[in-house]
């Protein structure tokens, strides 16, 4: 089973488990689960990792974009510009750290300024 995730607090107010979860039943991908962690401080996330040895990513909402950056192995140039991180990939026990506000809002732009 492949385990995904967000973290953040508090996390009540978020629709990722259920979109994800939904997303995973429609579109049929099997042998996937997303769970929120909720996480009172960045410090927990050692043993959140530790804990959950099939979790492959999470995503990161407030507030903890800014905190996760010295936890991670490498960022892109998005996190280095940003200084915040929203998203990571675990691969052979790293972090990876993505940005990918950026193309949502350029995205979101993009077809207000196009011709």
């Amino acid at each position: 089973m492949k385990l995904y995730g967000l973290i953040g607090f508090p996390l009540a107010h978020s629709f990722s488990k259920k979109y994800f979860d939904r997303k995973f039943e429609s579109e049929g991908i099997a042998g996937c689960n997303f769970e929120n962690f909720e996480l009172q401080s960045i410090n927990e996330v050692q043993t959140m990792l530790h804990n959950n040895p099939s979790l492959q990513g999470f995503a990161i909402t407030i507030p903890y974009k800014k905190l996760i950056l010295p936890f991670l192995s490498q960022v892109t140039d998005d996190v280095k510009a940003m200084q915040a991180c929203n998203c990571v990939k675990i691969a052979n026990g790293k972090l990876f750290g993505y940005n990918t506000d950026t193309i949502g809002f350029e995205q979101s732009l993009k077809k207000h300024l196009l011709p």
